[in-house]
């Protein structure tokens, strides 16, 4: 069932994310056209792909021609409302990528068009759909290690590493604690389930670790490996290893391609909650932000939550 695809935004995620659907099939995917201002970044991401793609000079432009059954927004993310307000008269099935806008009052209006919004909108990182972020989030929901107790970051600062911790825990964050260095940050996050996450960020690949009542679980994403450390005497040690090719966000863009494919074919549902979830993401980053300059003091993501959107969330 071949669909034909718009991207919009054709940086280095951009022209990456074509390149995934581009593998599916040519009997599946066709990338029919392109919106990228940046003449350079459109004739350095064909050149890149080795084919050059219709390039289309607004939104409106894009779908009068081309009529996508798929949209990518894959833009710089201070013009991500500006870009989805243009979809308002549509019903063509968006991929967002995150972060989802450059301030808060924004990202609580892309919300806000989600919910409004007749045809679905898939937000979140590339990496959630990596395999190894699949296994991990499945063993903790099985209670592989037990009840969740607490889970640790270390790796570069970034919203998506926030975005991956709910992914994974499942957990809805109440508040946070920032110090920051020349360097370096560290953040704690208190959790509605009792659970605290702590995020110390300043560069290294990518490591997290779990702790639970019957054991803890470690994650390195950029291996591709997840190693569970059962407790009690048996010292047995559950490796799980899955193929990393050295791409870019955890070997994940393939796979979300084949999940976006999926959706407009009517094989995926679209998850439920996933604006939501980069929404809470980059709510706990606006508050980290501002204990920082509080003199880290835990500041509750309530008090920064929009009213409207808190009674959805039922903080309010």
């Amino acid at each position: 069932m071949k669909k034909n695809i718009g991207i919009i935004g054709f940086g280095e995620t951009g022209m990456r994310l074509a390149m995934a659907f581009r593998l599916i099939g040519d009997d599946d995917i066709d990338i029919a056209g392109v919106v990228e201002p940046d003449e350079e970044l459109y004739r350095r991401g064909c050149e890149w792909h080795n084919q050059e793609f219709s390039l289309f000079g607004s939104v409106q432009e894009l779908m009068d021609y081309v009529e996508p059954d798929g949209i990518v927004i894959a833009a710089p993310p201070e013009s991500h409302l500006e870009i989805l307000e243009q979809f308002g008269g549509y019903s063509v099935p968006i991929f967002l990528v995150t972060p989802l806008e450059a301030s808060l009052e924004n990202t609580a209006e892309i919300v806000r068009f989600a919910q409004a919004y007749s045809a679905p909108v898939v937000a979140g990182p590339v990496a959630r759909y990596a395999p190894v972020m699949g296994k991990a989030r499945e063993l903790l929901a099985s209670g592989r290690i037990g009840k969740l107790r607490s889970f640790q970051f270390l790796g570069p600062a970034g919203v998506h590493n926030l975005n991956l911790g709910l992914f994974l825990t499942g957990a809805e964050p109440l508040s946070v604690s920032m110090a920051a260095g020349p360097d370096s940050s560290v953040s704690v996050i208190r959790f509605d389930n009792g659970v605290f996450g702590s995020c110390a960020c300043g560069g290294g690949e990518r490591l997290w670790t779990f702790d639970g009542s019957q054991g803890f679980m470690r994650i390195a994403p950029e291996c591709g490996e997840i190693k569970v450390f059962p407790s009690g005497d048996s010292g047995l040690v559950e490796t799980y290893q899955f193929d990393y090719f050295g791409k870019p966000d955890y070997n994940g863009g393939a796979f979300a391609a084949r999940y976006f494919y999926d959706l407009l074919c009517g094989r995926e549902a679209g998850e439920a909650g996933m604006v939501w979830q980069a929404f809470a993401a980059e709510l706990v980053k606006f508050a980290a932000e501002l204990s920082m300059k509080e003199d880290s003091r835990y500041v509750r993501l309530a008090e920064l939550m929009p009213d409207d959107l808190a009674a959805e969330m039922g903080q309010g």
